[in-house]
């Protein structure tokens, strides 16, 4: 790539960064309200996705429904001995 064509991709780069950024500060308001509103409400709160899958509830809910919460955690990439060729799956 011509030194152009690098300063072109990263002014985009740049762009598309201070867009997501922005993004995030206008649902990081919301975010914290429905947080702090889980963790003070006295009443039973469950909150479910369009696919109906549980995403987030009150103490209170968890209490009542017996939820348990669950931690996700990230997909790691293969370990040397799983071998990078089968994308770090098991058969």
């Amino acid at each position: 790539m011509s030194k152009e064509e690098l300063q072109s991709t990263n002014e985009e780069l740049m762009t598309v960064n201070e867009e997501l950024q922005n993004r995030l500060s206008h649902l990081g308001t919301p975010n914290d309200d429905l947080q702090n509103m889980l963790h003070t409400a006295s009443a039973a709160f469950v909150i479910v996705s369009t696919e109906l899958c549980i995403r987030c509830f009150s103490a209170e809910a968890a209490r009542l429904l017996n939820l348990v919460p669950r931690v996700e955690f990230l997909r790691l990439p293969p370990t040397e001995t799983e071998g990078a060729g089968d994308g770090g799956t098991k058969s």
